[in-house]
Order: C-alpha cells, then sequence, then structure tokens
C-alpha cells in the first residue's frame, strides 16, 4: 500500500534563457537590480522629461505637475546644462512671486551626473546627495533616462 515517488531532473540546458539568464530573473522579480541600467526598467519605455534653458520657470511648474515629478534635467544647445527641483524653487518661489515669469537659466543649478549604466546601484546612491537629487543614465540605444532616490528604494526594499 506504499507508493514510491521518483524524481529524476534534466539537465539545465533548457533553462539557461530563463533561470541561468539575470535579467531575465531579474525582469520577473526574482533578483534584485543591481546596476544602473537596471534602475530604469519600469519608466525605460518613456521619454525622459526635460526643459530648456530658455523656457519660462511656469513651464517647467507645468511639466512637474502634469508628470508629477519633483525635478527636470535643463537642456541647452550642447546637452543637458543644468537642472531644477522641486524644493529649490518652492524655496525662490516664496521669496519672489514672480518666479513663473523668469527664465530657467537664472533658477538651474549644475546639471545631473551623467552615469554609466554598468555602475552598481550603491556607486549611484553615493551620487544623490542634497546637491544632486537624480542622476541620468543612457539605456543601451542612447537615450537619457533619470534615476531618481524613488528608484533606488524601490530597488533596495
Amino acid at each position: 500500500n506504499s507508493v514510491v515517488v521518483v524524481l529524476f531532473h534534466d539537465h539545465g540546458s533548457r533553462y539557461v534563457g530563463k533561470v541561468f539568464n539575470d535579467d531575465w530573473m531579474r525582469d520577473h522579480g526574482f533578483m534584485k537590480p543591481t546596476r544602473a541600467i537596471n534602475l530604469i526598467e519600469a519608466h525605460k519605455d518613456f521619454g525622459l522629461v526635460t526643459v530648456k534653458e530658455s523656457d519660462q520657470v511656469s513651464q517647467a511648474f507645468t511639466k512637474m505637475a502634469k508628470y508629477n515629478i519633483s525635478q527636470l534635467p535643463v537642456e541647452g544647445e550642447n546637452g543637458f546644462v543644468g537642472s531644477i527641483d522641486e524644493s529649490d524653487l518652492f524655496q525662490l518661489l516664496i521669496k519672489d512671486s514672480n518666479l513663473g515669469e523668469k527664465k530657467v537659466s537664472s533658477v538651474m543649478k549644475v546639471a545631473f551626473p551623467e552615469v554609466e549604466g554598468g555602475l552598481s546601484i550603491e556607486e549611484v546612491a553615493a551620487l544623490i546627495n542634497d546637491q544632486n537629487s537624480a542622476v541620468i543614465v543612457k539605456d543601451t540605444a542612447g537615450s537619457p533616462h533619470i534615476i531618481t532616490r524613488n528608484d533606488i528604494i524601490e530597488a533596495l526594499k
């Protein structure tokens, strides 16, 4: 009246594209992201929202509200030339109610650091501080994406 169960396992060659593939494992939630490029997975299909240095600050406020974001890279003629952050704009707005009419170039801070996709999460996290609220990383196609504190928190929790 006993039942004997025998399991014969096969070799792992059928699973090379999945179980033994770190990218597949990460994409399906089985591994935590380890590199900067992995942090943009959730928003890699969306274009980077930016503001031009010649735009008015009111345009930056509009984009931040529309996309529910708290910082923007500032574009110039030759790439990213600065950044703006909602907490800095808030402090400036308290002092100057006409802030929206000013040019972004008059209120921007230094540009977000641009990093390689192979940088570790720890190295990226070390670049985000009071002076830099985000970093920029390019995907494999060369398109820029932003990595924020929230992206790092999501990856590490």
